[in-house]
């Protein structure tokens, strides 16, 4: 997932569970870049920075479905 074409997709943005496993979506966004260090960028969300740090994404839809 390092290219802009892996982020260019829907996605879910998912919490880890007691055991680490991913669980409920809690954020649910479409990429529109991708920056350094793996960030995602959606022009229509107002996340302040890094307020997503140690979650995880699932790809659902476009280039990469199915990674996490």
């Amino acid at each position: 997932m390092s290219t802009l074409a892996d982020f260019n997709a829907r996605v879910n943005q998912l919490v880890k569970d007691s055991a680490g496993d991913l669980s409920s979506t809690v954020e649910s966004g479409t990429a529109d870049a991708g920056g350094a260090n793996n960030e995602l960028i959606d022009a229509t969300k107002t996340w302040t920075a890094n307020s997503w740090a140690n979650y995880h994404v699932r790809i659902i839809h476009g280039t990469g479905i199915g990674q996490r």
